[in-house]
């Protein structure tokens, strides 16, 4: 069976989160989830499954809004009651301790205490800082400058090879390596000259 799977967003980077909420799940479609014959798809616009596979669709939900340590410790035990929450998540993501069914109020007490909220007014999550890690503003800036110099029939194919080939490279000079490995394995592709620096 061939399963359509188009306009699936957030598989790559998460809902942000806003006013100390966190950003939420990334989306997925994994096929034979928790069996040897697990496979993960990612985002993909069709899926074909053979007789017997077990397809699950998994929605990125919503980035939270506002400090969930801020979050009435009576709503987030209600939220576990009903299997919205696991008691470990209870702790980790909202700071409240439950016992037996109910708040253990001084645990949560000095569980919170030793909250930080998080800074800044959105949270994009470790997916998204990873990657402007990785494409800082003068990567950016090299990447424009060695497309510019390129003929513009040949700048969308570089510009694919060159992301391609940015794994375990940062900032300007990854871009400069990895168009260098680009004009090596494609002699074809023009090379410019001298591209001005850019700052780190």
């Amino acid at each position: 069976s061939r399963i359509t799977a188009r306009n699936r967003d957030r598989s790559f980077f998460r809902p942000w989160g806003v006013l100390g909420g966190k950003a939420a799940g990334l989306s997925d479609m994994v096929v034979n989830p928790g069996t040897d014959r697990e496979r993960r798809l990612g985002n993909v616009d069709t899926a074909v499954l053979q007789p017997g596979d077990v397809l699950e669709i998994r929605s990125a939900g919503g980035g939270g809004r506002g400090d969930p340590f801020q979050r009435e410790p009576w709503r987030v035990a209600e939220d576990v009651r009903r299997g919205y929450l696991s008691r470990a998540a209870a702790e980790s993501d909202y700071g409240v301790v439950i016992r037996g069914g109910e708040v253990d109020e001084h645990a949560t007490e000095r569980l919170r205490a030793r909250h930080k909220p998080a800074a800044g007014h959105f949270h994009f999550g470790p997916e998204r800082d990873s990657y402007e890690a990785q494409w800082t503003p003068a990567a950016y800036d090299r990447l424009h400058a060695l497309l510019d110099a390129l003929p513009i029939h040949w700048r969308f194919f570089a510009k694919t090879e060159i992301f391609r080939r940015m794994k375990g490279r940062s900032g300007p000079k990854g871009v400069q390596a990895a168009f260098e490995v680009v004009c090596e394995r494609f002699p074809e592709l023009p090379r410019p000259g001298p591209v001005r620096e850019a700052a780190e």
